[in-house]
């Protein structure tokens, strides 16, 4: 069996789980939190053997298991009355999830909850991609004024202000209305990075196969080879099989901003759906087989 883990019920998936199953006919079933939620897990402990239930399914049975993006419980998703009963209740299902999905020793998994690195901050996926060798923009961390304005004489005047923790989420260019507030910088440091004019790169890697985009012009290109290699040895170091890069491509060089560890099955069929969902089938087909 290939169990199919998800935040939410995504139709696109759905159809793919169902296309899957028809076309391979392996037994295939997809589950959200909130069928977790109804349904409930168990793990069982007996004479040195772990056996993992979740929504009446034993785990010894899954031999695949992908995840959708990344699955966590939430306070929503209860009905106490109490806000910290809630809060309670979300804590303990996602430290049973962690252990149940760890129990699972005969599962294969395709893109674990457990992370090597968490990457949580594009400051820290910067120090992860520039290891690999891969070029990356110019930034800075600080919450020193005087520094900062040295910073934004250095580049030009172009420069952009991001939050660590959010990154792009809240990038805005570094204007004369926010250099009138550095004042308040001392507060909490902010990442300023070099403004790159170029084309917008996305590359997803899927096993050993990708598919890249050129968000300027709308077009699927072509990867130099050694930038390949180099994305692949990072995928496999931190134990992921799907993973999706950012770039921003200058004339023939790339330079790297961000990395998601754990892409939606909604994010990689942004790149030509079609051939997608075709090298994703092939890769399960070879995972479940292997």
């Amino acid at each position: 069996m290939i169990l199919f883990l998800s935040q939410t019920k995504d139709k696109c998936l759905c159809d793919f789980v169902n296309k899957f199953s028809k076309q391979t006919e392996i037994k295939t079933k997809l589950l959200t939190i909130k069928d977790i939620v109804n349904n409930g897990i168990s793990i069982k402990y007996n004479n040195e053997k772990f056996q993992s239930i979740i929504c009446s399914i034993p785990f010894d049975e899954v031999k695949l298991c992908y995840i959708n993006s990344e699955i966590s419980f939430y306070k929503e998703l209860f009905s106490f009355k109490e806000e910290l009963d809630n809060i309670y209740a979300e804590e303990e299902w996602n430290a049973a999830l962690l252990c149940l999905l760890n129990s699972a020793k005969n599962t294969k998994f395709i893109n674990s909850n457990y992370k090597k690195y968490f990457c949580t901050t594009e400051l820290e996926n910067l120090l992860i991609l520039q290891k690999y060798n891969l070029d990356t923009s110019s930034i800075f961390l600080s919450n020193n004024s005087k520094h900062v304005l040295f910073i934004d004489n250095f580049f030009n005047n172009q420069t952009i202000i991001k939050n660590i923790i959010l990154g792009y989420a809240t990038a805005k260019n570094f204007s004369v209305d926010i250099k009138k507030k550095l004042d308040k910088l001392y507060r909490s440091p902010y990442i300023f990075q070099k403004s790159l004019p170029g084309q917008n790169i996305i590359i997803n890697l899927i096993g050993n196969e990708y598919i890249a985009y050129d968000g300027t012009n709308q077009q699927e290109i072509k990867i130099p080879n050694l930038i390949i290699s180099r994305l692949k040895k990072l995928a496999k170091d931190i134990g992921v099989s799907i993973i999706s890069f950012y770039a921003i491509k200058q004339y023939d060089k790339y330079y790297f901003y961000s990395f998601n560890q754990m892409p939606s099955f909604m994010e990689l069929l942004y790149i030509n759906k079609k051939k997608t969902e075709k090298i994703l089938i092939k890769y399960l087909l070879k995972e479940y087989n292997s």
